[in-house]
């Protein structure tokens, strides 16, 4: 399973449109790319373009599993890709800010460190709660009870999804999933399958977003003062 998914996870298909003629195009980047060019194979129009730094590796990852859902018809690659957008989107964040925090110090990142941390904490279920505890302070639970939008669209919108149990919740329905495709080779995922991983790890990726503005929040207020 893993030399597939590394041939899996080579290229992310981005859905794009022309902008002289408006005809619809596929281009796939590589997931460290951040510009490219392409032409119009109607019109011939090249266009320069550049990713946003909103497209990180989780955001790819999750197109890539939206591309491998409704595409490729791949369903037990969609809900691995699924999973690895949100894993490793809690990577990225604990990464920056560990950075972030050395920066601000005059310290130097030890690389080699962050990493033994992110392998200690062994399960997805125990990452999720000492990245939220490490970007706000607080576990996700307190965090998206404080955020009515967020306990909103989760109350309303999920059913497997709950808030007192967040990081129980994903570990379950996202990354044992991920589990049985990965460990047991297990890929008899139906579509209603995958759509519900999809859906979860976009939800995570919100979260981790919302934790990421209110890290930056504080630290912008703690430079004003």
């Amino acid at each position: 399973m893993t030399a597939n998914t590394e041939k899996y996870s080579a290229k992310v298909p981005l859905q794009l449109k022309c902008h002289e003629c408006k005809e619809p195009f596929t281009h796939k980047v590589h997931l460290g790319q951040t510009s490219f060019d392409w032409t119009c194979p109607k019109c011939g129009f090249t266009h320069p373009s550049f990713l946003g730094l909103d497209l990180t590796v989780g955001v790819l990852l999750l197109e890539k599993s939206g591309h491998e859902l409704l595409q490729e018809k791949d369903f037990s690659m969609a809900v691995v890709f699924a999973a690895m957008a949100f894993e490793s989107e809690l990577s990225r964040l604990f990464l920056k800010w560990a950075e972030i925090e050395c920066l601000r110090t005059g310290a130097e990142l030890d690389r080699e460190e962050c990493e033994r941390q992110l392998r200690d904490f062994k399960t997805i279920k125990r990452k999720i709660e000492e990245v939220s505890q490490f970007l706000v302070n607080s576990s996700m639970d307190d965090f998206v009870l404080s955020k009515t939008q967020l306990h909103d669209d989760i109350s309303t919108g999920f059913k497997s999804i709950r808030i007192g149990t967040l990081a129980t919740d994903f570990q379950q329905h996202l990354f044992w999933p991920r589990n049985k495709v990965l460990h047991w080779g297990d890929a008899k995922n139906s579509y209603e399958d995958a759509a519900k991983c999809c859906s979860i790890a976009n939800l995570g990726l919100i979260i981790l977003r919302a934790m990421d503005f209110d890290r930056r929040t504080t630290l912008e207020t703690s430079r004003g003062s």
